[in-house]
């Protein structure tokens, strides 16, 4: 993430790509097989592509230096998540998605952890001066807003308890 960051890999990207980007990031697979299906439309393909390109120099480096590998990320829920942080209802949702609630409920949260990270790291940058500070306080405040469209309804349920 940090070196997306550093690369403004997600430049152009809006509060619902940016769910979708964070719950693809954050994603694991049940099987080693499972298809990612259609990947979100917006600015979310060609973000998802440069952190794609990012994790595989990252990869190759880990590789030649015997290191363990960070798994790749997979956009699985990502076009979900996208819907839900546009303000889809929950039966479509969870239609779209293929899992049940509970499951849905758990990547979400996972989803708000790394956007809070996001927004965090972001914020701390903010105090550096340079032309970078602008950007990131812009991405940080993406990310917080981010956070608050997926934490709604069965989400924000789950998060209260």
């Amino acid at each position: 993430m940090a070196e997306c960051l550093r690369r403004d890999a997600w430049r152009g990207i809006d509060a619902a790509g940016l769910a979708a980007l964070c719950c693809a990031l954050s994603y694991e697979p049940r099987r080693d097989d499972e298809p990612e299906g259609r990947w979100p439309g917006g600015a979310f393909r060609p973000a998802f592509e440069r952190t794609l390109d990012v994790w595989a120099e990252l990869d190759d480096l880990a590789q030649r230096h015997r290191l363990a590998a960070a798994e790749q990320p997979h956009a699985g829920l990502a076009a979900t998540m996208q819907g839900w942080a546009s303000g889809w209802p929950l039966e479509r949702t969870l239609e779209h998605a293929g899992v049940g609630a509970g499951d849905f409920v758990r990547w979400a949260k996972q989803t708000i952890d790394l956007l809070d990270q996001l927004a965090q790291a972001t914020e701390h940058a903010q105090f550096a001066a340079g032309p970078e500070t602008e950007r990131l306080g812009e991405l940080g405040a993406l990310a917080r807003e981010a956070r608050r469209r997926v934490r709604r309804g069965i989400v924000e349920t789950a998060s209260s308890s």
